[in-house]
């Protein structure tokens, strides 16, 4: 959930240096997605029931709005960073929550000059919801 202009925040780390990003002036809308992935303690007991537990592995999908080309030059080495420190709002925790991610490909389209459309790009946890 976006709680405030601070509530989305991505950061990366090049060379020494972190680069840090509040997202939400950039995004149309988020959507915040709890990916279960059970343990390799899960299966089926002898009486056919569920057994086992999972974990949670947040994805957060972010919807841009058009950028201008120095927003897109200041935000794509974010974008295309192997490992980024994500923040985001976690209902269930009931507190701003910090991931590591990845992100997944991402493309847009130019029908202006230096001005990209909209486009997504997903934030992926890199390891369960602590």
């Amino acid at each position: 959930m976006v709680i405030n202009k601070d509530s989305i925040v991505a950061s990366y780390t090049k060379n020494g240096t972190t680069k840090t990003f509040k997202l939400a002036p950039y995004l149309t809308k988020a959507n915040f997605g709890f990916n279960k992935e059970w343990d390799a303690d899960a299966g089926r007991n002898l009486a056919k029931s569920v057994v086992g537990s999972f974990d949670i592995f947040p994805k957060i999908i972010c919807y841009f709005k058009p950028l201008n080309k120095e927003e897109l030059d200041e935000l794509s080495p974010l974008f295309n960073s192997s490992i980024q420190s994500f923040t985001y709002y976690d209902p269930e925790l009931q507190r701003l929550n910090t991931m590591n991610t990845y992100t997944g490909n991402w493309a847009y389209d130019c029908m202006k000059v230096q001005l990209a459309e909209p486009f997504n790009l997903s934030f992926i946890a890199r390891d369960r919801r602590v």
